[in-house]
């Protein structure tokens, strides 16, 4: 945990600087440039296949990316595992996030893997402009090879392996050993009810000492009578869980690309409270709008007979007692709306937030033990500011005390 290599101990390493104090060393590619931020070249980028003077070949090809030299290093990775006697060879299990997700997703079609978990990566990387590259290197290719049992962490405003993919990535793998975790809110992290669905699944699968429960099933219901929509979601073991909770936005897009980043990161879900009929939770949709597609899934929260510890992606140990499983995403078109009848039921509002009722289930900290919290509430149509309006925020308090307000940085 001491030994921390960030890119500029990177950039030190590179450059040879041994006398500075803050030189560490790190891996070292040889001719080849396997680092990403910063690399050893100039100019070296994983999304590329080119040819420069430092890759493997002379010409385009997929031995050229970063991706290709972390995939094969990681599954080298796997023979020098199975090769230790301290090791079962039978019972390799890998996960990553971010680049460790795409990574995860490149290796998880060799057999020797038993299980995979990967975070915030592996789903999204499908509009690379070269054909060659999309052919060799994008996500979907690997996907198709993948036969393991397979957890994908896909936090909902994640930039890099975007929830609106989640569904294409089901279909493709070659498997129907899988769940799907979406933390409301969160971009590119998680919190630890989320995090610790990794360190379950390998209990599950390779050391065969848990269960998970089964997908929430969740049925989306846009014809109504009264033209309210309505998910309704049937979760395995009803009378065990903690909570159902889904969320809903009209802010993701069904074509999204790559340039719709800041969207993905900074889209607002709206809680809908659920209410219990026999084993069915039925949670009541109110869309602002018929001219947005509308997304919905539902999160399923249970307990664990022991709590479990882990280290999070972020140098940060955590210790949780409940994990949260995801349905799987609902994406609905305006057109499909209009066809089936759907009122725009939720009314513009000059309240933002009351902070009464599940105000927090839309917002999110990724310290919750602390006090900051943070919403997406103001880029929702419904609180749309008319010209001419001034923000105010009444506050009471029953102790002096201080109240910081950032709003976009400022």
């Amino acid at each position: 945990p001491e030994y921390r290599v960030t890119p500029r101990e990177v950039a030190l390493f590179w450059q040879g600087k041994t006398d500075d104090p803050r030189y560490k060393l790190t891996t070292d590619w040889g001719a080849v440039d396997g680092y990403h931020a910063p690399s050893r070249n100039p100019g070296n980028v994983f999304p590329s296949a080119k040819a420069a003077p430092w890759t493997l070949d002379p010409v385009e090809s997929p031995r050229n990316s970063g991706w290709f030299l972390c995939a094969l290093a990681a599954r080298r990775a796997l023979t020098f595992l199975e090769r230790q006697p301290e090791v079962d060879p039978n019972r390799l299990g890998v996960y990553g996030h971010s680049m460790g997700g795409k990574l995860t997703v490149m290796t998880a079609p060799d057999r020797r893997v038993k299980a995979a978990a990967p975070s915030c990566g592996g789903i999204s990387d499908r509009y690379n402009s070269s054909p060659l590259f999309r052919a060799t290197l994008g996500d979907d290719v690997s996907l198709r090879q993948i036969s393991c049992p397979i957890i994908f962490l896909s936090p909902s405003n994640d930039f890099h392996g975007r929830i609106g993919d989640l569904p294409k990535a089901i279909a493709e793998i070659q498997t129907d050993q899988w769940r799907v975790v979406c933390s409301p809110h969160h971009n590119h992290q998680d919190t630890p009810e989320y995090e610790v669905a990794t360190l379950l699944w390998m209990d599950q699968h390779l050391k065969h000492s848990f269960t998970f429960p089964r997908t929430p099933a969740a049925t989306l219901r846009l014809r109504t009578s009264d033209g309210i929509p309505r998910l309704d979601v049937r979760p395995d073991r009803p009378d065990r869980l903690l909570a159902v909770e889904v969320y809903y936005t009209q802010q993701g897009k069904l074509d999204e690309q790559p340039e719709d980043m800041e969207n993905a990161k900074q889209r607002y879900w709206r809680y809908a409270r659920p209410e219990r009929n026999g084993d069915v939770w039925t949670a009541r949709l109110s869309p602002v709008t018929l001219d947005r597609a509308l997304w919905v899934y539902a999160n399923v929260r249970y307990p664990i007979d022991e709590p479990v510890t882990g280290a999070g992606y972020y140098y940060r140990v955590y210790t949780v007692d409940s994990f949260v499983i995801s349905s799987l995403l609902h994406t609905v078109s305006p057109e499909q709306l209009a066809e089936a009848g759907v009122r725009a039921t939720s009314a513009q509002s000059m309240l933002i937030e009351s902070f009464r009722g599940d105000w927090e289930k839309e917002w999110f900290s990724y310290q919750p033990d602390e006090w900051p919290r943070t919403t997406y509430k103001v880029s929702d149509p419904a609180y749309a500011a008319p010209d001419g309006a001034r923000l105010a925020v009444d506050v009471r308090s029953s102790v002096p005390n201080t109240l910081v307000i950032l709003v976009d940085d400022y």
